[in-house]
């Protein structure tokens, strides 16, 4: 029996990190659903969910983790208005609400034996991101990959240590 996508579930923030700062800044959120549920998040790349604030409202969000199930649910999300200005100021081990997963993700299984030009700004990158952890998975199966990734400066770049260690 699979989730309803439609029910809100109660996640913890497992860690927060800083991508960056200043005026817009970015953080990545490592969510663990909380509900019970034997079933975890299972979501393919490109995806996207609804993330709850209580008290604050909701924010659609695209999902920055891959989907293997070895890897921790997160979003990446800049502060912008009121419910991210709530969510930047939560703590691991404060709670969420989330639902989801939506959308279609990306076609990745009419890509197998193409290569690959990914090209995303700013904290855009995300959904790029699950997309590019799930061919990192699947390694094999996919050409050569591309990514291009521009920010509005080098300080606001976000996943600096994962790019340095793909440039590697």
């Amino acid at each position: 029996m699979s989730v309803n996508p439609y029910l809100p579930r109660r996640a913890r923030i497992d860690s927060v990190v800083e991508e960056c700062d200043g005026p817009r800044p970015i953080r990545t959120f490592t969510l663990t659903p909380a509900d019970g549920a034997a079933e975890r998040f299972v979501f393919e790349p490109g995806q996207c969910l609804q993330l709850s604030v209580m008290g604050q409202g909701e924010i659609f969000v695209a999902i920055a983790s891959g989907p293997a199930q070895s890897e921790p649910l997160q979003v990446t999300v800049m502060r912008v208005g009121q419910v991210t200005t709530a969510l930047h100021e939560l703590h691991a081990g404060d709670h969420v609400g989330l639902r989801g997963p939506y959308g279609n993700g990306f076609p990745v299984e009419s890509w197998r034996g193409q290569n690959l030009l990914l090209i995303g700004g700013g904290v855009g990158q995300a959904p790029l991101r699950s997309l590019l952890h799930y061919v990192e998975a699947n390694r094999s199966e996919f050409g050569r990959v591309q990514v291009f990734y521009g920010a509005r400066s080098p300080e606001a770049t976000i996943y600096r240590e994962e790019f340095a260690a793909y440039e590697a």
